[in-house]
């Protein structure tokens, strides 16, 4: 889902993720979050441009941390690169299996099996699929243990640990407590950057024409926001949820009639994102949603 070129404000000119390597590594660079589409001017960030060489699992790359303009074609291109279905090997291609770790169910849903899940889609949705790996020039069956988000945010709750393998492009072996961070006011700097997390908490779902908002109820802070208007740098942060993701799903839960329920309503919400991020014009901050399988909401205990 990557971005060819940014706009560098510290080199004040646009480049590709090569040359902020290049930059950075030449102290002329001083943020992976230093960058803005050369088009419509959103906030982007070059992920993995600050870990060290030898804990990158992949290049650095730009990548979007909000909603481009409308019109904006370099958005238009990542929205079709979007839309484009996962597939098992996009999302772990490289990953050796093992048996005792259980993947996170990420492909996107089809219509043919809309008529297969209920209203809570599957919260008991464990597949187990097999996987011929060539080890050691013999071919060996092993088992793949996957769960849907959902799943993973009931086993969560229920005070379950267990590892869970994480897709690309931040591959990593991680507990499920680990896994899951709830929002409380935590600072930017105090979150681990280029990673895979659920993060959750109380938030509250709020109808637009064209999206829906996700805005959590607690706070996260941050040094380069400005400041509110009782003087202080923290912000509610939020997500989007576009009317196409929903009018296109062929789950019942996340379906327009369920989400119109929702409006204005306080519920639990989980969602698998990469780290939050300042919008460019520092006073939201904002997750990235990929897709309705990266999200869970359910009801306020």
């Amino acid at each position: 889902m990557s971005l060819e070129y940014a706009y560098s404000l510290d080199l004040k000119l646009e480049i590709n993720s090569t040359q902020a390597d290049i930059a950075f590594k030449e102290n002329k660079i001083t943020s992976q979050k230093n960058f803005r589409c050369p088009e419509c001017g959103i906030a982007i960030t070059c992920a993995n441009l600050e870990k060290p060489k030898k804990d990158r699992k992949r290049d650095p790359y730009f990548k979007s941390v909000e909603d481009h303009k409308l019109g904006c074609k370099q958005g238009n291109d990542e929205k079709a690169r979007k839309s484009q279905t996962q597939t098992e090997e996009d999302l772990y291609g490289g990953i050796e299996v093992f048996p005792n770790k259980v993947r996170i169910n990420l492909t996107q849903a089809t219509a043919k099996e809309q008529g297969n899940q209920h209203n809570d889609e599957s919260n008991s949705s464990v597949r187990k699929n097999q996987k011929t790996n060539h080890i050691n020039g013999n071919n060996k069956s092993i088992q793949i243990n996957s769960r849907k988000v959902s799943s993973l945010v009931v086993a969560f709750l229920k005070g379950e640990n267990f590892e869970v393998s994480l897709p690309n492009p931040y591959s990593e072996d991680i507990s499920l407590q680990d896994l899951f961070i709830e929002i409380k006011g935590q600072s930017l700097n105090d979150l681990e950057q280029d990673c895979w997390r659920i993060y959750w908490g109380k938030a509250w779902v709020n109808k637009y024409d064209e999206f829906y908002q996700i805005k959590f109820d607690n706070f996260l802070c941050d040094d380069g926001l400005k400041p509110n208007k009782q003087g202080n740098k923290q912000v509610q942060p939020t997500f989007f949820v576009a009317k196409r993701l929903v009018e296109n799903y062929p789950y019942k839960k996340f379906n327009t009639e369920n989400m119109d329920k929702m409006n204005r309503k306080p519920k639990k919400v989980f969602i698998l994102a990469d780290t939050p991020a300042l919008n460019s014009q520092a006073k939201h901050i904002n997750f990235m949603l990929e897709n309705l399988e990266y999200l869970e909401i359910i009801d306020l205990d």
